[in-house]
């Protein structure tokens, strides 16, 4: 299946701005991470990966069973960007050399997506392009370079496929949410307690509005004054975030930790009771799920794959999240986790878009 010769398994070029530069570089883009992982146990796929910005340092080494090629990128702008498109260009074609490529799968409606154009048509193969982030909402207006008939398109979400078909006026060929890998959740022993009440997860920047956080806070330690909160994350707003919790009273009941490995993020969400994501704009909306997986209840924003259920609630403004933080503090903490997606369903549904990519061609 897949490959357009039975005789030897698909191979998939993934293009990405950023990749893990090891094992133990578990925050650069979970999600993906856990996709390629996932890809890379089928026994009948093998992945490459080319990286175009990080890791910084040039170079080619293995990741949990794909070749990861390392551009190097380091973010830069003007005439090295222009370099750096030339050497992932450069990166691809060896990596099409050694072992013919069946299909593109592109990240973000960039530069990954755009040389990924490039390539696709030399080479005469399928693209499948992922919607991850702010490009589905094309504030300023549908990408540049890219031919998006051209592309399989997808989005992690309903409303990041409805965005972006307002914002350009074509329409994702699959939704494309990517799963829970069960093996990332820590064990969580029986008699352990969740003593962390609220908690917040993300860059603290304007897009996250952790500002709302702390205003739902201070609604919630006045009728539950040992309320017991932690800002998990690191940004450009921590300065004036933590003098808010200052303005508002509530200093001495925030943490505000700055940035942990995904391992310490996992194993703070097995003590949370309550995640509240007051998030102008999520594509997916990655760490709603992992909390849910958790065992965590979530109050968020209408924002991704954000849906109201008996353990996540929505709320469009510090007053209705704090009404649901206080309605799920109230209850006993959950004894059941509710279903969530895995990436094993995941890799299902992408063999399916794949094998239509394929048949189109």
């Amino acid at each position: 299946m897949f490959s357009p010769q039975t005789s030897r398994p698909l191979h998939i070029l993934v293009l990405a701005p950023g990749f893990p530069a090891d094992r133990g570089d578990d925050t650069c883009i979970p999600a993906l991470q856990v996709l390629v992982r996932a890809l890379a146990r089928q026994s009948d796929i093998i992945v490459s990966v080319v990286a175009f910005q990080y890791p910084f340092r040039r170079g080619t080494y293995t990741w949990s069973g794909a070749t990861v090629h390392a551009c190097g990128g380091g973010n830069r702008g003007g005439l090295a960007r222009r370099f750096l498109w030339r050497q992932a260009r450069r990166a691809a074609q060896a990596v099409h050399a050694e072992r013919p490529v069946d299909l593109i799968h592109s990240f973000w409606l960039e530069e990954c997506s755009a040389v990924g154009q490039v390539l696709a048509r030399r080479w005469n193969v399928p693209q499948v392009a992922a919607i991850m982030g702010q490009d589905g909402r094309c504030d300023s207006g549908p990408p540049a370079r890219i031919a998006l008939d051209s592309l399989t398109l997808t989005a992690p979400s309903r409303r990041a496929g409805d965005a972006f078909a307002a914002a350009t006026g074509r329409r994702i060929d699959a939704e494309m949410p990517i799963g829970i890998d069960p093996a990332d959740l820590p064990s969580r022993p029986p008699e352990a307690t969740r003593d962390l009440d609220l908690v917040s997860l993300g860059a603290l920047t304007p897009l996250k509005r952790t500002g709302w956080f702390l205003e739902v806070v201070a609604a919630v330690t006045r009728e539950r004054p040992e309320t017991r909160a932690v800002v998990i994350g690191d940004g450009p707003e921590r300065v004036a975030l933590e003098a808010r919790a200052v303005e508002l009273g509530i200093a001495e009941r925030v943490e505000f930790t700055g940035e942990l490995s995904r391992t310490a993020v996992m194993a703070r969400l097995m003590r949370t009771r309550v995640v509240v994501h007051g998030s102008r704009y999520e594509a997916q909306g990655y760490v709603l799920w992992e909390a849910l997986a958790s065992g965590a209840r979530v109050v968020s924003t209408p924002v991704g794959v954000a849906e109201a259920g008996p353990a996540m609630a929505i709320g469009n403004d510090p007053a209705e999240l704090a009404e649901a933080a206080q309605r799920f503090l109230a209850m006993p903490d959950a004894t059941a986790v509710p279903a969530v997606p895995s990436i094993d369903a995941t890799v299902t549904a992408l063999r399916g878009v794949y094998d239509r990519a394929l048949e189109s061609r």
